[in-house]
């Protein structure tokens, strides 16, 4: 890399970044301050007009260095376990917490800070939570290689079999996880080239076809991030000329076709936000203090909004940004120790915030997490689909009391984040007894979303209802519930069988079927017990009916 390019792309002192989000009832920031020496988090809440109150500072147990890389992410939030973990840049480590969602406080994961077996004291290291808060993942920027841990119950860190893996080229500086959980995309800035895994289900990362990939737009290649369709990857470059952005299409088999160069208002790009609902992208520009805006089209063309650049007030090389969850606001870090905060307007100018931009004591070089986190807005709330009605015969002799039946459902859900999981009680595969059951089931999804749906299973004896003619004794054997018949002339081998409707008017049950061999009408009147039947059958050539005064009586055998 050109000298020029590596001042461009570091700073020796401590960046502060600050990456908001709205919680339901509250929003918190934290950043991870990353001064020489013992290294501290302060947490702020966030409040409806995008002002910042303290909430404490905390102690990692890790080490500051106090500089590094712009582009760094040094701090993540997980939706799944309402946690936050933060990379101590000389101490090479990585520290957790658990959120306390109502107040903001912190509180340690036992055995922090763990260790991450690579390197990250000069240049930084940046951390990412995948979707689903099964796995974390450091990149270690000046080993050249990447740490996947494992999540455990209660946000402890272990290293995945065959961790630290092979960045796939020098220095990686920011990552980025897809959406939807599949690929990990890593910017590889002493080479200027973008690296994409494949993220298997044990945390195993795999490169993907071609990787790593060249990055054509001029500069060297520093921040990134993936829309939430999972299709369009946006590089930020530092340069020392004109913000320079690279705009790639992610193929289904995760490897990536370069679609354009995009150069803007403002000199030096090194990281790159998109806004919620992936309309806009916004810029930071180290060498010029301001703010690039684009509109993103569906295919990825970027527009420059009208006003941008947008100057940075207080600011002083803007670093990393990050949105609320609403993409009400951005939250903006500078290396002077400051978080400018702007209001985003519905065609994406920035306005900057009453009090921005708020001193916050952190170094030129920090990390910063939201919470909760960011998320994507055009993801639909998780919904869940349950069956109609079921209704299935019992099974003789499968229980050992009454009769009873094995019952088999599928429940699909859609929507929410990923990591979705579909809960049933009883289950599918469960034994049902005879009469009606209901079935309840939720699905959750990796942010806490839920879902709800209930169903009735009905399991009926194979006939419940008994009409016996009283003049010949012929039966007809009927299940109210499904429209199931069995017709039977005693002393012949005649019978009829067949499935009719049922419906219900009051006391009485009607059961008709009509097809093209035969007609069948039975009423049942259940207040007075009096049933009647007819059984026309066309090949036949004849009409049977059945007449019973009290369907309570009799054995319901031919006699």
């Amino acid at each position: 890399m050109k000298p020029a390019i590596l001042r461009c792309l570091l700073i020796s002192c401590s960046l502060m970044t600050i990456f908001t989000e709205s919680a339901r009832a509250q929003n918190f920031v934290y950043v991870n301050n990353n001064t020489a020496g013992p290294n501290t988090v302060s947490a702020f809440a966030v409040s409806p007009t995008g002002t910042l109150s303290l909430i404490g500072t905390f102690p990692t147990g890790g080490s500051g260095r106090g500089g590094g890389s712009f582009a760094a992410d040094r701090a993540s939030t997980c939706a799944a376990g309402n946690r936050l973990y933060v990379v101590n840049p000389a101490s090479s480590d990585v520290t957790g917490f658990d959120i306390d969602p109502n107040t903001g406080i912190l509180a340690l994961i036992p055995g922090s800070p763990f260790p991450t077996g690579g390197a990250t004291d000069t240049n930084g290291g940046s951390v990412e939570c995948t979707p689903d808060g099964r796995f974390l993942i450091v990149a270690n920027s000046d080993s050249n290689n990447l740490t996947v841990f494992s999540i455990g119950s209660n946000g402890s860190l272990t290293p995945v079999p065959g961790s630290p893996f092979p960045a796939g080229g020098l220095t990686p500086n920011d990552i980025e996880v897809s959406p939807d959980g599949r690929l990990l995309a890593v910017a590889l800035v002493g080479n200027d080239r973008l690296a994409v895994f494949s993220l298997g289900a044990n945390g195993v990362l795999t490169p993907v076809p071609g990787s790593p990939f060249p990055a054509p737009a001029a500069g060297s290649i520093a921040g990134i991030d993936i829309n939430c369709t999972n299709s369009l990857l946006f590089a930020g470059e530092g340069v020392l000329g004109s913000s320079s952005l690279g705009v790639y299409g992610i193929q289904p088999d995760g490897s990536l076709v370069f679609l354009g160069a995009m150069t803007g208002g403002g000199l030096n790009s090194n990281v790159v936000v998109l806004s919620p609902d992936d309309r806009f992208l916004f810029v930071s520009n180290q060498l010029s203090n301001t703010i690039t805006v684009f509109s993103v089209a569906p295919d990825g063309t970027l527009a420059e909004v009208i006003g941008s650049p947008f100057d940075n007030p207080g600011g002083s090389e803007p670093l990393q940004m990050a949105t609320d969850q609403a993409g009400r606001f951005l939250y903006v870090n500078n290396t002077n120790g400051t978080l400018s905060v702007f209001g985003i307007g519905s065609n994406g100018a920035l306005m900057p915030a009453a009090g921005s931009a708020l001193p916050v004591g952190s170094s030129p070089a920090p990390g910063v997490a939201a919470f909760p986190p960011a998320g994507c807005l055009n993801t639909p709330p998780i919904s869940i689909d349950c069956p109609p009605a079921v209704t299935v015969m019992a099974v003789e002799n499968l229980c050992p009391a009454t009769p009873c039946a094995v019952v088999n459902f599928t429940v699909t859900s859609s929507g929410g984040s990923a990591g979705a999981t579909v809960i049933c009680s009883p289950a599918s595969g469960s034994i049902f007894p005879v009469g009606t059951t209901t079935v309840t089931c939720t699905a959750a999804d990796s942010s806490g979303d839920t879902a709800s749906c209930s169903f009735t299973v009905t399991v009926v004896t194979a006939f419940d209802v008994c009409l016996q003619d009283e003049s010949n004794g012929s039966l007809l054997r009927v299940n109210s519930v499904t429209g199931d018949y069995q017709f039977n002339i005693c002393g012949t081998e005649v019978v009829v069988v067949g499935r009719g409707t049922i419906t219900v008017k009051g006391s009485v049950i009607t059961l008709q079927h009509n097809t093209a061999d035969r007609r069948v009408l039975v009423k049942i009147d259940g207040s007075t017990k009096r049933a009647t039947g007819s059984i026309q059958v066309f090949s036949l050539k004849r009409t049977f009916t059945i007449i019973d005064r009290n369907i309570l009586e009799g054995a319901c055998s031919c006699r």
